[in-house]
């Protein structure tokens, strides 16, 4: 005596649970004499399940639509394909951009860094320089007893 199945596939992609059992996008083969007659119409009448009778050791052909429908979801595939590998270029070209700015943002903050420390190692020396010349413009009015005045302030440190 042969046996009865019902292959069930499942249309939506993650799957769904329906009577008691898991289906995917891979056909599940049940013994119909381990289903109630309530889980058969369940799972003949659920419009997300594909569901066919077969015997045992019957071979399901695909129908023209299904395999329409197949043949339309590959060249979407390969279109969605095509367009993750355009993405994926754009993505890896946006990195590389971001890596070169980012060393460049690195060497300009080192740049500034190198240069605010020469300002203050030249406000130092200007410091040093301020006092040396007080303490010199000192001696000269101690050495000529005249108080350095600005025109003789400016010549001795050069200003014209």
């Amino acid at each position: 005596m042969s046996r009865r199945y019902l292959s069930v596939t499942a249309k939506p992609k993650n799957g769904i649970r329906r009577a008691g059992f898991r289906f995917g996008a891979t056909a599940q083969q049940i013994d119909i004499d381990d289903l109630s007659a309530e889980q058969i119409e369940m799972l003949k009448g659920d419009g997300n399940l594909v569901v066919h009778e077969v015997d045992d050791g019957e071979v399901l052909v695909p129908s023209t639509a299904d395999t329409n429908a197949l043949k339309a979801a590959k060249i979407e595939l390969h279109k969605a394909q095509g367009q993750l590998e355009e993405v994926s270029q754009e993505r890896d070209a946006h990195a590389a951009s971001l890596t070169t700015a980012t060393q460049k943002s690195k060497d300009l903050s080192d740049d500034l860094d190198k240069a605010n420390q020469r300002i203050a190692e030249l406000e130092v020396d200007i410091e040093k320089s301020k006092a040396a010349l007080t303490v010199a413009n000192s001696k000269l009015e101690t050495s000529t007893g005249k108080k350095a005045t600005p025109a003789s302030k400016a010549k001795t440190t050069g200003a014209k």
